[in-house]
């Protein structure tokens, strides 16, 4: 926008108002013939934190706060950063990516990763089981974290025969990580991020992935653009104490945070995500079922989805779960979900 209230093309400087209606062409000068002849359609907006949102749906909008994470709403104490970028796939497949990957083999080269014990991170044959909260969060809870552990302690490296080798190979990065792994703890003994439970954990519709750092909320919202095209969205949400805790939010998500967690880390999942393509079959396992779990909660509660799918009816991903959930000696995953209400609070999920 070249002027307050006012949209430019910045090819040709056609200048809209608020209604779409043409009201200068920069490149003909002020006595251009083409105002008045242009209209642009106009879409309802809702501006929160310095950020604009537009209504695109056919239907009349919904209030704002159905679809925007609650900090969009709060007063100025809470600070709320944002940034984007394009990533070339599918809008499902880069939301799809809170799955069953661990950050030991996407992440491990990360900074993120050199500084943390990825090597510890749970390994199940059996995954995550999802929860769902009024009906429109998937909140994946594990079941069998422990399930390679010895002694009550979990390995942290694992021989593969079938490979014959080990993962992780060595044991360098434990030169560091035990002190690093003693400011992660001592992160999360501080008290959950206050938010509704829907809002807490998980992925969340319309197309959300939320994440429960301590420090601040994690936000990523896959947009889509085109088929192949999704617009990502960050939101870092914080609620620093005095002037001096703002600055800091301030300057170290400037300088360092924004970086490190949004493209430095997020960036290893669109190169491991943007060779997927849906013409090719599926091979799901029972760590799969929180995928699984969320296309049915889009498929039943997505806003706008038509479809011709019964949706109670097994899907075969479903099926190839739960006969890999009865290979392992767990309850199958064969029922789908079961959407209601849950009062739980967050720490109780």
């Amino acid at each position: 926008s070249f002027w307050k209230g006012y949209l430019s093309c910045p090819y040709h400087g056609a200048t809209f108002d608020g209604d779409g209606e043409c009201v200068e062409f920069i490149t003909e000068g002020p006595d251009s013939k083409m105002v008045g002849q242009l209209k642009a359609k106009k879409f309802p907006t809702f501006t929160a934190k310095g950020v604009v949102f537009v209504w695109m749906g056919e239907n009349n909008p919904v209030p704002p706060e159905e679809d925007l994470p609650p900090e969009l709403f709060e007063g100025p104490e809470t600070l709320v950063f944002t940034s984007w970028r394009y990533w070339e796939m599918n809008w499902m497949v880069a939301l799809e990516n809170q799955d069953a990957h661990v950050g030991f083999l996407v992440h491990r080269n990360s900074l993120i990763g050199l500084k943390n014990n990825f090597g510890i991170v749970p390994r199940s044959p059996t995954g995550n089981r999802p929860k769902i909260i009024n009906n429109r969060t998937m909140y994946p809870v594990p079941i069998t974290n422990n399930h390679y552990a010895e002694n009550g302690k979990l390995p942290y490296r694992m021989y593969y025969p079938r490979a014959g080798g080990y993962w992780p190979k060595g044991r360098w990065r434990l030169l560091w990580t035990w002190l690093t792994a003693r400011m992660d703890a001592r992160m999360r003994k501080r008290p959950p991020f206050e938010t509704p439970p829907e809002w807490y954990y998980g992925t969340v519709l319309p197309g959300i992935v939320r994440i429960d750092y301590r420090s601040h909320m994690y936000t990523r919202w896959s947009i889509p653009v085109e088929k192949d095209l999704t617009r990502v969205l960050y939101f870092h949400s914080a609620r620093p104490k005095g002037l001096w805790g703002r600055f800091y939010e301030r300057v170290q998500y400037k300088l360092f945070h924004e970086w490190e967690h949004n493209f430095n880390f997020s960036d290893q999942d669109l190169d491991a995500q943007r060779s997927m393509r849906w013409q090719y079959p599926e091979y799901l396992s029972s760590t799969d079922v929180c995928i699984i779990a969320f296309r049915r909660l889009v498929t039943e509660h997505a806003r706008g989805i038509n479809t011709n799918v019964d949706v109670h009816e097994q899907t075969t991903a479903e099926r190839l779960v739960a006969d890999a959930d009865r290979a392992w000696g767990v309850e199958p995953y064969e029922e789908g979900i079961t959407a209601g209400p849950v009062d739980s609070p967050p720490g109780e999920l």
